[in-house]
C-alpha cells in the first residue's frame, strides 16, 4: 500500500543500526502521533538489519502513544531482543530520558525487562549509570520487586561506570545500594 505515493514498507539503506528501517521506525523515533494507524498497511513488526524494531525505536523516543498502539495492535514484543541483546527498557536509557511515563508503563507491562541484561552484562541499572540518569535511576531502584544487578562482561559494577563517567553522586547512590542488597564491588578504580 502507498501512502500519497511512497511505499510505506520500503526499507532504508545505509550504515549499521539504520539499514532496513521502514516508515513505522520513522514515525516511532519522531513521535507522529497523527500516523499511528494500521490505514496504510505500514509493517509495524519490521526490523533492522541489526534486529531492532519500532517499539525500541518508541522507547527511545520516550514515545507513549506509539508504545501504547503497538500493544493495541499486538505488534508490542516484549521478549524481543536486536542482536546486541538490549531489550526496549535498554532503548528507553540509550535515549536520555528523563520523563518517566514510557518507564511506568513498560514496568507495567513487563517489569521483568528490568533486570534482564544485554550481551555487555548490562541492565537498566548499568545503563542509567552510564547515562548519568538520576531520576530514572532513583526511580528503578525504589521498584518492587527489587532491580537486580552484578558485574558487566568487562568486571564492572553500575557503580564502577558511575565513577568512569565521572558521576560522583550516582556512584555514591549506587555504592550504597550495592552494599545494602549484599552484591559485592571488588573494584576500585581510580578517578
Amino acid at each position: 500500500m502507498t501512502l500519497k505515493g511512497f511505499d510505506v514498507n520500503i526499507k532504508q539503506e545505509g550504515g549499521r543500526g539504520f539499514k532496513g528501517r521502514n516508515l513505522g521506525h520513522w514515525i516511532m523515533r519522531n513521535n507522529c502521533e497523527s500516523l499511528l494507524t494500521q490505514e496504510y498497511g505500514i509493517e509495524w513488526e519490521a526490523r533492522t538489519e541489526d534486529g531492532s524494531c519500532t517499539a525500541d525505536y518508541a522507547a527511545y523516543s520516550n514515545n507513549l502513544s506509539g508504545l501504547i498502539f503497538l500493544e493495541k495492535i499486538g505488534s508490542l514484543k516484549t521478549e524481543e531482543r536486536n542482536v546486541y541483546g538490549c531489550n526496549l527498557v535498554h532503548w528507553w536509557c540509550l535515549g536520555g530520558n528523563d520523563n518517566l511515563d514510557v518507564l511506568e508503563y513498560l514496568w507495567k507491562v513487563d517489569f521483568r525487562l528490568f533486570g534482564e541484561e544485554n550481551y555487555n552484562g548490562h541492565t537498566v541499572v548499568h545503563k542509567l549509570a552510564q547515562r548519568r540518569n538520576l531520576k530514572g535511576l532513583v526511580w528503578v531502584l525504589g521498584r518492587e520487586p527489587k532491580v537486580e544487578w552484578g558485574e558487566d562482561e568487562g568486571g564492572l559494577w553500575a557503580s564502577d561506570l558511575a565513577r568512569l563517567e565521572g558521576w560522583g553522586e550516582g556512584e555514591r547512590l549506587l555504592k550504597v545500594e550495592e552494599e545494602e542488597r549484599g552484591l559485592y564491588n571488588k573494584n576500585d578504580i581510580d578517578s
